[in-house]
């Protein structure tokens, strides 16, 4: 299950098949989530003899142990959805809850979160439209998947960030978005660039606007796109690209989400 892949969508979650077969052995270095996307039995344990039975349903979902050997069988062929999780992601997530230590997800042998599979759809249907939301939206969603496997897991006590980005901060960050409205930009740029965590970055960040990074700068992409619009020479592809959009279909749906109506619409109407 540890692999390369080519694009920031599939190194974050992938689909696997896996086969029933004799039980296996395996470690795994980093911190993983097995999805099962349909009803099977699978077997668990830290000994090939002495392995446990788990039905699992459809959307159960496995963390595995880190670094330990362990055995695993399944009952049936079973098509799985399996999510690396970066343990930076996983740190940001827990400035909040666990201060001044190193957090670790704790294994489960089967979760049943309605949350979790939200999210883990929404990272798939993103992949398989070829992640044109960009780096933001995939390392955002990272973030939720991390802090949901973190609530209420670790016994150690939560704090909660109080207040807002400093007004130089914010006034630093505003004008960062503005200035590359027209390119990638991720999460991990903008809380490196006042030097705090991404977790903490989007909770003050969301209590100075109102608004996740990832929806303000959304918004002020939009506004610049109603402004270009009112140049009859751009075509709504040149509208799109100049906006930071990866494809012109992709700026059509934020548009109207965030408008009510299409590019074309409003050109019209101006």
């Amino acid at each position: 299950m540890e692999q390369q892949s080519e694009s920031r969508g599939q190194a974050l979650l992938w689909h696997e098949w896996m086969p029933r077969s004799e039980p296996v052995s395996r470690i795994f270095s980093a911190q993983y989530l097995i999805r099962f996307t349909a009803p099977t039995a699978a077997r668990q344990g830290l000994f090939r003899s002495r392995m446990n039975s788990f039905p699992m349903d459809a959307g159960s979902i496995v963390l595995p142990l880190r670094g330990v050997q362990e055995w695993a069988q399944v009952e049936q062929d079973v098509d799985v959805q399996v999510m690396r999780i970066r343990d930076d992601a996983v740190q940001a997530a827990a400035v909040e809850m666990v201060p001044a230590s190193h957090a670790e997800i704790e294994p489960a042998t089967r979760l049943d979160d309605a949350r979790l599979s939200g999210i883990l759809n929404a990272i798939d249907a993103e992949r398989q439209m070829g992640c044109p939301a960009g780096n933001l939206f995939m390392e955002a969603m990272e973030n939720c998947v991390a802090t949901l496997l973190l609530l209420g897991r670790p016994t150690r006590s939560f704090r909660k960030a109080r207040g807002g980005l400093a007004p130089f901060r914010r006034r630093q960050i505003l004008e960062m978005i503005e200035s590359r409205l027209g390119e990638p930009l991720t999460l991990a740029e903008l809380a490196e660039a006042v030097s705090l965590s991404q977790s903490h970055f989007s909770s003050m960040f969301r209590t100075s606007t109102g608004l996740s990074p990832h929806q303000y700068i959304l918004r002020r992409r939009i506004a610049r796109a109603k402004r270009l619009m009112w140049d009859p020479m751009k075509s709504m592809t040149d509208v799109a690209l100049e906006c930071g959009f990866a494809t012109p279909q992709h700026f059509s749906q934020v548009f109207r989400v965030l408008t009510g109506s299409s590019p074309s619409e409003y050109r019209r109407g101006l």
